[in-house]
């Protein structure tokens, strides 16, 4: 199996999926095996459009929540991390930008294509985490979703944010400071 039937399969799972308009259901968890394996250390552009479909098809009036409340969270090697809406029309402007599987594979791979620069496929080790960070905060700039990352021991989360002017481009955010 080759790395695009890998995408395929990722596509039918991630996007086809049949969101109930359930008001206990906030988010949904899952891994990117190493990139050998195919996916990257970090989200995709699958995982935010599987996002906006789960957060759209959520019954927030029925759960009396936020619209924003929904989040993807991702265990990969280097860490545990989340996305959430922060911003709906800009989510929603993004999903409808790609309204096919094909026009969504395409920009899948545009943003894979980035994260492969890290990949030493001699050594089949990945770069290093904040190559990931800055490559995916930067494609999520302005699509109106946040990325988190956990602390190691899981005790908090902290934003983190493309910033050309911070080291290594990243800016991150304490979000358990009051």
């Amino acid at each position: 199996m080759d790395e695009i039937d890998d995408v395929r399969i990722n596509l039918r799972i991630s996007i086809n999926k049949s969101y109930l308009p359930i008001s206990n259901l906030f988010g949904v968890a899952h891994t990117h095996p190493h990139q050998s394996n195919g996916p990257n250390p970090m989200f995709s552009a699958m995982d935010a459009f599987a996002l906006n479909k789960h957060n759209n098809a959520f019954n927030h009036d029925l759960a009396g929540t936020d619209e924003s409340l929904s989040v993807y969270i991702l265990v990969v090697a280097t860490g545990t991390y989340a996305i959430k809406v922060n911003d709906l029309d800009a989510i929603n402007d993004y999903a409808n930008q790609f309204p096919t599987k094909r026009q969504q594979l395409r920009e899948y791979r545009l943003l894979n294509r980035k994260y492969n620069k890290h990949y030493n496929p001699v050594t089949q080790q990945s770069g290093d985490f904040d190559d990931y960070e800055r490559d995916f905060t930067k494609y999520i700039e302005s699509k109106g979703i946040s990325l988190y990352k956990a602390n190691d021991d899981l005790s908090g989360w902290n934003r983190v944010q493309y910033n050309e002017s911070e080291p290594n481009n990243i800016q991150t955010t304490n979000c358990n400071e009051n």
